[in-house]
Formats: C-alpha cells, sequence, structure tokens
C-alpha cells in the first residue's frame, strides 16, 4: 500500500475454536501441563488486517478512507513461538509480511506472544496437535500532510538515558532461521550467530551502535519507546 506519512496500527490477538484435536482415540493424553510434550505442535495464526488512509487535517477514525482488507495464515511450531529469542523475530516476520512498519510492531509482538505461552500453557489444549489463533490488525496511514501537523505537537526533547539502563538491557543470540534482521542505526546486518542488544520495546541493534545512540537519545531509534534519562 503507498503512502506519504507514516502509519499507527491496533492489534488484538486470542485463541480461535477452528483448530481440530488431531488426537488418536486410543492414545492417551496426561492432563498435566508439566508432562505435555509440545514436540510437533503447530500455531496456526491467521491475521486479518484492515487498511485505511487518514486524509490531511483529519484525526479521528471516523475521518479515515477505508482502503483494503487481507488475511493470511501462518504455521508456527509452538516450541519457536514461546521461545524468548525466536519469538519476536518470527512475529516481526509475520507482521512485516502483512505491511507492518517495524516502528508500529512491538506492542504487537507483545500481545501475540503473549497469547500463545497463554494457550500453549492452558490445560484445556493438552493433547492438541495444532492451536488456532486469531489476530485483528488495523493499520491506519496517516497522509503527509497530516503527519507534519502532529510532528509539530510531538517534538522529542533529545536527553541521553542512564548508565544503569543502558547496562541493564538485554543481550540475545541471532540463532539461525531467523529472520534476516538489519542494524537501522548503522544499516548493516545483524549476523547469524552474532550478539545483539534488545530494548525493551523487542527492538534489536548491534550493541555498540544501541550504546552510541542512547548515550545521545533515550529513545528508541525505531519506535520511540523511552528509557530512563538523565536529568
Amino acid at each position: 500500500m503507498s503512502t506519504t506519512g507514516y502509519s499507527f496500527c491496533m492489534c488484538e490477538a486470542f485463541p480461535s475454536n477452528d483448530a481440530p484435536l488431531s488426537v488418536d482415540d486410543d492414545e492417551s493424553w496426561s492432563s498435566d501441563v508439566e508432562s505435555w510434550s509440545s514436540d510437533a505442535v503447530q500455531f496456526l495464526i491467521n491475521i486479518d488486517a484492515h487498511y485505511g488512509v487518514l486524509p490531511p487535517h483529519a484525526w479521528m477514525d471516523d475521518d479515515a478512507e477505508e482502503g483494503s482488507a487481507t488475511d493470511e495464515t501462518f504455521s508456527v511450531p509452538l516450541d519457536d513461538l514461546i521461545d524468548d529469542e525466536k519469538s519476536p523475530w518470527i512475529i516481526s516476520e509475520m507482521l512485516s509480511a502483512m505491511d507492518v512498519p517495524l516502528y508500529d510492531q512491538p506492542d504487537m509482538i507483545r500481545k501475540i506472544s503473549n497469547c500463545a505461552v497463554s494457550m500453549a500453557t492452558d490445560s484445556g489444549n493438552v493433547g492438541r496437535r495444532v492451536l488456532s489463533m486469531s489476530v485483528d490488525l488495523q493499520v491506519m496511514w496517516v497522509e503527509e500532510a497530516t503527519a507534519e501537523s502532529m510532528d509539530a505537537e510531538q517534538e522529542i526533547e533529545f536527553v541521553r538515558a542512564t548508565e544503569s539502563s543502558i547496562e541493564a538491557l538485554e543481550k540475545v543470540r541471532v540463532v539461525e532461521g531467523c529472520m534476516k534482521q538489519q542494524c537501522v542505526i548503522c544499516l548493516e546486518e545483524i549476523s547469524t550467530g552474532s550478539e545483539a542488544t534488545r530494548m525493551p520495546c523487542s527492538h534489536v541493534f548491534h550493541g555498540g551502535c544501541l550504546v552510541d545512540w542512547l548515550e545521545k537519545s533515550g529513545f528508541c531509534p525505531l519506535c520511540r519507546f523511552q528509557l530512563p534519562m538523565v536529568e
């Protein structure tokens, strides 16, 4: 979808009742979630996306011009979707396939990940080979004139993050099989097997690049998530 401004998005993730149990009648399953093997269990994630455009000088959703709609279904192994390192990358890849900008993804990633963990630990799902999740997306593109007027009201004060908040950032290992990730600060690829640094908003960068950035500005380069700042 072609745009000349920026976007804001909304997302809801919830269990769907469409998935079959796929369990043999003569197979014995424990009712204890702790003993349930998640091997070969798949999540089927149906993403239903609706797109719209907010014209210049408009603000409320009622003023939005209705755009297109599409839905896609993604199959993801349960173990990967609830893995702390793999999950954000996998979900981000799905959202990117639905034309959701990176800076709008962190909250969506958290919602989808939380839903997946909740479903995976629900005793009512013991024995299921397929877990079905529905995700409703609304992607609203803001045209350039509107974007400029919003930006004028939302100036950012660039103050460095505190040393303690920078040191507390999570270090992650980029695992094989995840989507290729680019550090948006240096525009270089974050290599598979290398160590990267993750912000609380889930965005990942080269460690050195992120430290240099945060020593100038306490905001995430992608989504403006704010770390504690020097007063």
